[in-house]
């Protein structure tokens, strides 16, 4: 490939951010602090949304300059557990005729920002972005952070997706070895994997005291065990309520914290866990907080945290927080958290079914906080060595860097 021009030695690579423009969660943390942090002398960051958004809003409060390019592409409304739901290939359908009308505003804003280099941020993205950077002629990176499957591919089988990996991307970067895994051989050949990294300094800096949850009547000497994520089923809310119940039977002296606000589509399933509590008689012991503004402030209140998640999570931002504030993690053993965590030394894995190999294990901790409060030392060293936000920031510095030919930089 021909590239439109040649980065001279004191010229910063152009870097364009394509979003979704709302984006959440993981790719939201993730963007905020690569461009919070990113080498400045080296890079220069623009963003291309799909759409307004709480993401395009924070990017400007960072300095960034972009272009909107129009209405995103809505959100599937199947049920996640139907693989042979028909929505997913109508989803795929219309996520093609969305590419396709998406594809000369994405070129034009790519010739207008002057772009080196095209950085995409969410699968459904991922392949507009690649052909539309090879027809201008630059380079272009596909950032994942899902494990692949239909429903994440918004119906497109994982073998048309790697395919097109191969004709259009110029590096796939998957934030877990699970990911790296639910790609085909002929995409992992493009693969680098970079971990989600995170402020750990700061995490372990800006905690709230245990007066806070006083408004929610928990008492002083109560042991807390936390569950942090949007109310959703794959998040495990009924799972992390069901040992609850278990505990309870042993335990008065424990509360149990869901702490986050209701998934888009899920206020069905909140009112069922809200009706499954009162039917246990577990009001007194579960604390349902919704939406808290920095929820990572509340992991140094916890004494055990989990991650309750049923089918896979590609590399989970609670499970690196929790390590950050030195809190030990009892946790269902899907995707990415497999890596973070290592069994029997910052925490437990147990399988995502095993509701009494989990309760088990939350009791052996809540018996012995000894043994609990060095667990959670070592996740914090953990996270120090292998999961700071430097360390994913230089990574990817790193490789736009080998990405652009050595004779533009020489």
């Amino acid at each position: 490939m021909k590239l439109k021009r040649k980065i001279e030695n004191a010229e910063k690579i152009r870097i364009g951010l394509f979003v979704s423009g709302n984006d959440g969660g993981g790719v939201r943390t993730s963007l905020l602090n690569l461009i919070h942090h990113v080498d400045r002398e080296r890079f220069i960051f623009y963003y291309i949304a799909c759409a307004p958004g709480q993401l395009v809003d924070d990017m400007k409060k960072l300095g960034l300059t972009g272009i909107v390019l129009g209405r995103p592409l809505p959100a599937i409304k199947s049920d996640p557990h139907d693989a042979q739901s028909g929505m997913l290939f109508t989803s795929a359908l219309y996520g093609i005729a969305w590419m396709g009308s998406r594809l000369p505003g994405l070129i034009r804003a790519i010739q207008a920002l002057n772009l080196d280099l095209l950085h995409s941020h969410r699968v459904h993205l991922h392949v507009i972005g690649g052909i539309a950077a090879k027809l201008v002629g630059i380079r272009s990176v596909w950032h994942i952070r899902g494990v692949l499957n239909r429903r994440s591919l918004r119906g497109m089988a994982v073998p048309v997706y790697c395919m097109m990996a191969k004709m259009f991307g110029d590096l796939l970067i998957a934030n877990s070895m699970a990911v790296y895994q639910s790609l085909l051989q002929s995409a992992q050949k493009k693969t680098v994997v970079v971990y989600n990294g995170h402020p750990i300094e700061k995490i372990r800096r800006e905690q709230v005291s245990r007066d806070f949850w006083h408004k929610f009547g928990v008492p002083d000497d109560a042991l807390l065990v936390g569950l942090v994520g949007r109310i959703n089923p794959n998040k495990g809310q009924d799972f992390f309520i069901r040992i609850a119940k278990r505990i309870a039977q042993h335990r008065t002296d424990i509360r149990f914290i869901i702490v986050g606000d209701v998934a888009p589509g899920q206020d069905a399933y909140c009112r069922w866990l809200h009706n499954f509590t009162r039917q246990s008689n577990l009001d007194k012991y579960i604390v349902f907080t919704g939406f808290v503004e920095k929820a990572y402030r509340l992991y140094s209140t916890f004494d055990i945290s989990t991650f309750c998640t049923q089918d896979t999570e590609a590399c989970p931002n609670t499970v690196l927080e929790a390590m950050a504030a030195g809190v030990p993690i009892v946790a269902t053993a899907v995707g990415g958290a497999r890596e973070l965590i290592s069994h029997d030394h910052t925490g437990y894995l147990v399988d995502s079914k095993d509701e009494e190999m989990f309760s088990d294990r939350l009791l052996c901790l809540l018996e012995n906080m000894k043994e609990a409060k060095a667990m959670g030392q070592k996740g914090y060293h953990r996270a120090v060595a292998h999961f700071s936000e430097l360390r994913m920031i230089r990574s990817i510095e790193q490789q736009y860097i080998q990405l652009i030919p050595s004779e533009s930089l020489a």
